[in-house]
């Protein structure tokens, strides 16, 4: 519900400080006015009509408020359709957005039930008329040349031009697109529309009669068509849901196959890297039989070698990577394993001349190391 300042000096409430917010609008290209703020009444009219449009707008919705049909803004989040306007007779109902303005929301009247869109508006006219000096002329305002002007004048570029006449005129129409419905009338003289107040209301009356059937057949067509979208709605998001089912079951199978294949190559690489460490235990066994058998200033430097061989070969630790092979099941509930760590290096000491002690004291050191490495 809007709402409105309290009525001052019998204007009615949609009409109050309507005229002063039409007149800080800006001129659109054809003159008429574009206010600034949209949610007013729909009145579209050029600054010098727009007192008179006012008080013509208030006149009318104060008659149709006596024959007990309410005028106000179309109801907030409801979308009413409003045609664009013709305002000027065999003029297309098309406009730019730069030489046109419409309101936030249409203005109703109520017919018991059915709301009818109002619009008020200046009516112009369509004649012929020439351009001269940036101004429009009726063609029927330009005196015909004569004398010297006969052949000194340059040639004008002559057209239709639309001029507006200072006389109001009410537009009437469906809100509903779907039910189109439209009726001007344009007062005779300036003055003379209030002398057509009752004809207007009784055309309103019989007409929206009319139209209410229209409104129920087109509202219960929207309805059956509304509840049959939702049916197609439900059936699809029931089909997507049994898609995302079969989806997620195929992805699960994808899975578990994927991780009897992972956990089946992972068996068979352990058991490769078992093969690899029997080749690599028997060639350092073989190395250390013939360590020990030369001669006693070499010893030292070759098991260094050795041992310094056994770290380049690695360890495998045949158990501790059993026990972190993974079973399919394991692997579906774990994902994929986090990689090994390296292994640390040690650093090579310097070989220096020794005597026969203390050679034997580095062999025993490095063979100690080796063999405590070795374990």
């Amino acid at each position: 519900m809007i709402k409105t300042e309290a009525p001052s000096d019998g204007l009615h409430p949609l009409l109050v400080g309507v005229e002063a917010k039409l007149l800080e609008g800006s001129e659109m290209y054809n003159k008429y006015l574009r206010p600034s703020k949209r949610l007013l009444p729909d009145i579209y009219v050029t600054k010098s009509t727009v007192a008179y449009a006012v008080e013509s707008a208030n006149s009318f919705f104060r008659f149709l408020g006596g024959k007990g049909c309410r005028v106000d803004y179309s109801p907030q989040g409801l979308s009413f359709h409003r045609p664009e306007l013709k305002h000027c007779e065999g003029k297309d109902g098309w406009a730019s957005t730069w030489d046109h303005w419409h309101p936030a929301r249409p203005t109703l009247v109520y017919i018991g039930t059915m709301p009818i869109g109002l619009t008020i508006f200046e009516y112009t006219e369509r004649v012929e008329a020439q351009e001269r000096n940036g101004k429009w002329i009726r063609l029927s305002d330009i005196p015909p040349p004569s004398g010297r002007r006969k052949y000194s004048e340059p040639p004008y570029y002559t057209s239709t031009h639309d001029f507006t006449i200072g006389r109001i005129a009410i537009r009437a129409y469906s809100p509903y697109e779907a039910v189109p419905w439209e009726r001007s009338w344009v007062e005779p003289e300036v003055g003379g529309l209030p002398a057509m107040f009752d004809q207007i209301v009784g055309s309103l009356k019989a007409h929206a009669s009319k139209l209410v059937p229209l409104v129920k057949a087109h509202m219960e067509k929207e309805r059956i068509e509304g509840e049959r979208r939702e049916t197609e709605h439900q059936a699809w998001l029931k089909k997507r849901a049994i898609e995302e089912e079969q989806e997620r079951l195929a992805s699960l199978e994808r899975a578990r196959k994927q991780a009897i294949q992972d956990s089946k190559d992972d068996l068979m690489d352990l058991l490769k890297r078992w093969d690899q460490a029997k080749r690599v235990q028997a060639f350092l066994s073989e190395i250390e039989r013939h360590v020990e058998e030369a001669p006693l200033e070499e010893q030292a430097s070759l098991w260094e070698r050795l041992q310094q061989a056994r770290a380049f070969l690695g360890e495998i630790d045949l158990p501790v990577l059993f026990k972190r092979w993974r079973t399919p099941p394991e692997r579906q509930a774990h994902g994929p394993r986090p990689p090994s760590e390296s292994q640390p290096t040690r650093d090579r000491p310097t070989a220096q001349q020794q005597t026969e002690a203390e050679l034997r004291n580095e062999v025993d050191l490095w063979k100690r190391r080796y063999i405590y490495g070795r374990r």
